[in-house]
């Protein structure tokens, strides 16, 4: 679970608020290394500490149920994914499933062509 939690928070440090170990730190009344330590899961950090965390994210708009919920898909959270409509994003699903259905019935005429060849020799 402390792995989990500094995966989340990491991801959700440099890849959706794109911000410094420091610049975090500071948001949220913490010391650098402290939360590098938090974020490779060597430490969970004291009660206060992850109040802290929960409130900034709070503040910039995400639940804490990300840091915790393992169903919770933190991905949706890049701002190019959360400002898409569920139209929008049920639309990239179908044309990825689309793309994968053409792709594995690629792969089937390969196999069934190699077979072939692997029988007539």
């Amino acid at each position: 679970m402390l792995l989990f939690f500094a995966e989340r928070i990491r991801f959700i440090r440099s890849e959706i608020l794109n911000i410094s170990q420091k610049e975090f730190a500071q948001q949220t009344k913490t010391h650098q290394p402290i939360f590098s330590r938090i974020e490779l899961g060597k430490s969970s950090g004291a009660t206060d500490v992850i109040l802290n965390i929960i409130n900034f994210l709070y503040s910039k708009g995400i639940d804490a149920k990300c840091l915790f919920d393992p169903l919770y898909d933190i991905h949706l959270l890049k701002p190019e994914i959360s400002q898409l409509s569920i139209d929008e994003i049920i639309k990239i699903q179908m044309d990825a499933k689309a793309d994968l259905t053409k792709a594995l019935r690629k792969m089937e005429l390969i196999e069934k062509y190699l077979e072939k060849i692997n029988t007539s020799q």
